[in-house]
């Protein structure tokens, strides 16, 4: 009986080194994988997005002979540092569809890296940014952050 418990616990052990070893390697493989929060987004930023947005041919392509309005652009910053990074994405909604296409810009290289179709309503964007600054200046949320940055749980 002691022989298959020991042969139970060194299975069990095998397996929590192994799942071990192969999350490790997905986070060696994936270096890049950081939290990443909207910010805010200056007139001239957006004005810039949304002229590289709308002159891109794929864009283009996808938005010819219909109404569309653009809804939104959001910038994103890495959650830790604050970091800016070099991407808006410029959510054009078709009009009288739940269709949204987000241009991913790229505003160092001025020119749309991706462009990916989405459902959003009416006013999803503005009630997520909206959401999102409202945690984000609730005193919970802060100190909540705050424990995570310095490393308390």
């Amino acid at each position: 009986m002691k022989k298959k418990m020991a042969i139970i616990y060194l299975c069990l052990l095998a397996g929590c080194l192994l799942m071990g070893i192969m999350i490790a390697g997905v986070f060696r493989q994936y270096p890049y994988i950081k939290p990443i929060i909207p910010r805010g987004v200056t007139g001239e930023e957006k004005e810039e997005a949304i002229r590289i947005a709308l002159s891109n041919e794929s864009v283009k392509e996808k938005i010819e002979g219909l109404e569309y309005e653009v809804r939104d652009v959001i910038a994103f910053e890495k959650w830790m540092t604050g970091e800016k990074l070099d991407t808006d994405d410029v959510y054009i909604h078709i009009n009288g569809t739940p269709i949204c296409y987000i241009a991913t810009v790229n505003l160092t290289e001025r020119r749309v890296i991706a462009i990916r179709q989405s459902i959003c309503g009416p006013e999803d964007n503005k009630r997520i940014k909206e959401v999102v600054e409202i945690a984000l200046n609730d005193s919970r949320v802060k100190e909540k952050i705050r424990g995570k940055v310095e490393g308390k749980d």
